[in-house]
């Protein structure tokens, strides 16, 4: 398991969102997260990609985040619990 943040934890997020059904008729959004306060790594920010065809994960800051959030890291650990 790669550790929690890490750029193989993104990577291994987005392939198991990869497996997610299509949602046709979704309307596409995209969700981006800033942890702070990552042990080695400051702050870490990522995004997630909502579309009909499926969900991606995807390391760094969104061009468009339609919603974006911030925590530090013992909170985000418990919302990815």
């Amino acid at each position: 398991m790669p550790d929690f943040l890490s750029d193989a934890w993104i990577a291994a997020l987005d392939a198991a969102a990869a497996t997610a059904a299509p949602s046709p008729g979704i309307a596409p959004f995209v969700l981006e997260q800033v942890v702070t306060g990552v042990t080695d790594r400051g702050d870490v920010r990522y995004h997630l990609v909502f579309a009909d065809t499926g969900v991606r994960a995807c390391p760094g800051p969104a061009e468009q985040a339609d919603v974006s959030f911030t925590t530090e890291y013992a909170t985000a650990v418990e919302l990815a619990r």
